[in-house]
């Protein structure tokens, strides 16, 4: 990787970061979850069933059984899911009160992401697509042999 490659990571890195960020200060401040907690709910929320077992949620997210648990306990003890079963077979089970939060959030997650794609400088990773089509390239000027 040369200095470019490095910089253009440490770019998009730190976006990223303002990003989650602003996304953990709306979603906490409107609905008392943070982004973590709100994918793991709309896993959960796109799922057939709107369950999943422990061990697949786990290996969707990335994250230990350790770290799945301790994150699973506060959102049970609000009501958004439900953890049913013993520890090899337990599910993991999305409540309406979840269902609604997801569907609620995803104005929130719109509403910031819209705001730092409209602030964001052009050929950002955050910029919005330009979909327009290509204006055609001037003409070359005529030269002159003499």
């Amino acid at each position: 990787m040369n200095g470019a490659h490095v910089e253009r990571w440490l770019d998009c890195h730190r976006a990223y970061a303002r990003l989650r960020f602003v996304l953990n200060e709306e979603l906490g401040l409107h609905h008392g979850v943070d982004a973590d907690d709100l994918a793991l709910l709309h896993l959960l929320a796109q799922s057939a069933d709107g369950a999943l077992a422990f061990a697949d949620l786990a290996a969707a997210l990335g994250a230990s059984g350790a770290a799945l648990l301790r994150r699973l306990r506060p959102l049970q003890k609000v009501g958004l899911l439900d953890c049913d079963g013993a520890l090899h077979a337990r599910r993991v089970t999305l409540r309406a009160a979840g269902l609604r939060l997801v569907h609620t959030a995803r104005d929130t997650v719109g509403a910031v992401l819209e705001g730092a794609t409209s602030h964001a400088p052009a050929g950002s990773w955050l910029a919005p697509p330009d979909f327009s089509p290509a204006a055609p390239a001037p003409p070359a000027p005529a030269s002159s042999s003499r």
